[in-house]
């Protein structure tokens, strides 16, 4: 082990890797696929012996560790520190809130995913240097890539799910043409024939209607300084009702719970809109600034009264018939929230940002909840969206790698209790459960 470095060597191969920080110990596990080690950074790192890479890190000590040494099973590490304490570590992930998985090959600044409304299938674009452009399909329940779609020598741009989980509609490009395709998720063949009416116009954002009958789809005109938003029948066929132009490039579309209108969040550069429209004639019903720089996201709530907009200052609520706003922007991000989502319950929101921060915010009082979570890699693009009942959730970056959150409070606070074998301090209460009264809850 040099110092700033470790070598991991095999009989069959050799590979050096650096970190920030001083290495001060190391352990393979008993099988030798896996490396541990420890030092000045204040965390463990786990290292994939076949490709000399960090798959994860455990962080929490605060304090430089030495060691590590690896339990018999290679399920548990045990480190010191400074303190002369010694710091166990479960490996298994038994006792994890979060886990990683690989959601494809990534695509650079573009880790916009989508999500069945079953909560069984995750879509995401995957557009390697080394493998053909496609979309990936991800089963929720092991984590595995099952599927994939691909349409040769084509590049998959915005996703969307059919309410009943079957369809998968992917806007994409071919050069200097673009199209919308729909595709069967059983099978990862098309469904349908291109769309009918796209002129020019990269579809960046897809959304069906709650019936399923209607589809929209939005993205920038050619010259990329405004937007266009096209709305298709699908019911014998599909037909395109029309399209509709705005002053912004259309970063995400989205229709009402109840299907009645259609909503768009526009600008990257010069002022982010709100804008929505009847969803059957296309009538404008309102167009009013919500950002000063761009915004790139937005998510209806799930009663249809509330839209959270992804602006420079931060996601923020908005009253969806007014355009008033519904208390100041949510703090916290270090860049431009990619995505936002609220979770189906409508208490929480997540932001998901271009600088690897992935952050939640209590709806009624505004305020994050907790530091951004652990584990996304740093000065990516990031993207994160709840699973349906908002207890899980998943978030991709532009490289590929995906991690899935356990946020249920009532699960915190059940491994809160675990570890800490008595009730929680009142300090412990409000890092772990910020904004809810303290209870004595843990039993002891």
């Amino acid at each position: 082990i040099r110092s700033g470095a470790s070598r991991v060597t095999s009989i069959h191969h050799g590979a050096s890797a650096s970190t920030q920080f001083e290495i001060l110990g190391a352990d393979f596990s008993p099988d030798g696929r896996t490396l541990v080690t420890a030092g000045n950074d204040q965390q463990l790192s786990i290292w994939n012996v076949a490709t000399a890479s960090i798959s994860r890190s455990l962080t929490g000590a605060g304090v430089p560790l030495r060691g590590p040494v690896l339990s018999a099973d290679g399920s548990t590490a045990f480190t010191t520190d400074r303190n002369r304490e010694v710091v166990v570590w479960d490996l298994s992930g038994r006792e994890s809130f979060v886990r990683p998985f690989t959601a494809g090959s990534g695509f650079g600044q573009w880790p916009y995913f989508a999500e069945s409304p079953d909560g069984r299938t995750l879509a995401t674009t995957s557009v390697g240097s080394k493998s053909r452009p496609s979309v990936a399909l991800i089963d929720t329940s092991n984590l595995e890539i099952v599927r994939r779609i691909t349409d040769p020598g084509s590049l998959p741009l915005g996703l969307a799910f059919s309410p009943n989980s079957s369809t998968l509609a992917v806007g994409s490009a071919n050069q200097n043409q673009y199209f919308v395709r729909l595709w069967d998720v059983a099978t990862g063949r098309p469904a349908s024939a291109n769309l009918p009416g796209i002129e020019g116009t990269q579809v960046w954002s897809l959304a069906f209607s709650p019936s399923g009958d209607m589809l929209a789809g939005g993205g920038p005109l050619p010259d990329r300084s405004r937007g266009r938003t096209y709305l298709w029948d699908l019911t014998n066929g599909a037909r395109l009702v029309g399209h509709v132009d705005t002053e912004q490039t259309v970063d995400q579309v989205s229709f009402t719970p109840d299907g009645s209108e259609l909503t768009a969040a526009t600008g990257q550069s010069t002022g982010g809109d709100l804008v929505t429209w009847n969803a059957q004639t296309l009538a404008s019903l309102l167009n009013v600034r919500v950002d000063n720089v761009g915004v790139y996201s937005s998510d209806v709530s799930n009663d249809g009264r509330a839209i959270v907009t992804g602006g420079q200052a931060g996601p923020r609520l908005w009253d969806i018939a007014t355009g008033a706003p519904l208390g100041p922007p949510m703090t916290g991000l270090n860049g431009l929230p990619g995505t936002v989502d609220i979770s189906a319950d409508g208490t929480t929101v997540v932001g998901a940002d271009e600088s690897g921060n992935v952050l939640l915010w209590d709806v009624a009082t505004g305020t994050p909840l907790g530091d951004p979570l652990p584990g996304p890699a740093p000065s990516r693009w990031m993207a994160a969206l709840f699973s349906p009942d908002g207890r899980r959730l998943f978030v991709v970056s532009d490289a590929g790698q995906g991690w899935v959150w356990d946020v249920d409070q009532s699960d915190w606070l059940t491994r809160a209790c675990t570890v800490a074998g008595r009730n929680l301090t009142l300090q412990e209460w409000q890092q772990l459960l910020p904004g809810q009264p303290y209870e004595a809850t843990c039993g002891f």
